[in-house]
């Protein structure tokens, strides 16, 4: 399918078009993953959805919030309900807190492990709830900061693990946020800025342009 021109003020319906509900959808991600224009999101797949916030793969020792992981919160928000797809953005938190100076070898060990424990959460989440037909993983965003290439290399042992998962309901989306110069600037904002960290879509359209990658994952998908 096509991916709509998702633009800042919403999006509109086709004269004369039907409303149909979409599928239910249950929405777990962290600070990046919840920075998007949900309304937009919600009339492009014609459902209201559950939202709720999780940082790291599991629970580990130095998170700000070690009760929020997808391994705990994906279970307990699927759980009583009859949803048909779960959208989670992989962990950006596991890599973040990484101490500065570890080897490049615990670095990206914690990586693997990492997008491994988020196929496994997806993997749970298809085994334990019947209603669920479908798993979208999102990848994290692009990272400029000096987790770049370990972002990068987290992608690539998400995909890894996918496949070793060998379910085809379990699907991985990729961002198109890539980018360079001003772009980058108008995306995650001017470097040395409060709170501009590289990581999050801080920028004067981020937001746009986080929800417009989003929405183009979901139109692959044949949610829009």
């Amino acid at each position: 399918p096509q991916h709509p021109p998702l633009a800042p003020q919403g999006l509109t319906q086709a004269p004369g078009q039907a409303t149909t509900r979409g599928p239910s959808m249950v929405w777990v991600g962290d600070s990046i993953a919840h920075h998007i224009d949900f309304d937009d999101i919600e009339k492009a797949v014609k459902t209201k959805i559950k939202k709720k916030k999780a940082y790291g793969s599991v629970k580990a020792s130095g998170q700000k919030f070690p009760d929020s992981n997808f391994t705990e919160v994906v279970p307990r928000e699927l759980s009583g309900q009859q949803a048909d797809i779960l959208v989670m953005q992989a962990s950006s938190v596991d890599l973040t807190n990484i101490p500065a100076g570890a080897s490049k070898e615990y670095s990206e060990q914690v990586a693997l492990v990492s997008s491994q424990n988020m196929v496994t959460v997806a993997k749970n989440a298809l085994a334990y709830n019947p209603s669920i037909k479908q798993v979208l993983l999102l990848q994290t965003t692009p990272r400029y900061d000096d987790k770049h290439e370990l972002n990068q290399f987290a992608q690539k042992k998400l995909e890894e693990a996918k496949n070793g998962a060998a379910d085809d309901r379990i699907i991985i989306g990729k961002h198109s946020l890539a980018c360079s110069g001003g772009l980058r600037v108008s995306r995650y904002g001017v470097a040395g800025k409060p709170r501009v960290d590289g990581v999050h879509l801080r920028g004067s359209s981020g937001k746009v342009a986080y929800t417009r990658s989003v929405a183009k994952v979901l139109a692959e998908v044949g949610l829009i």
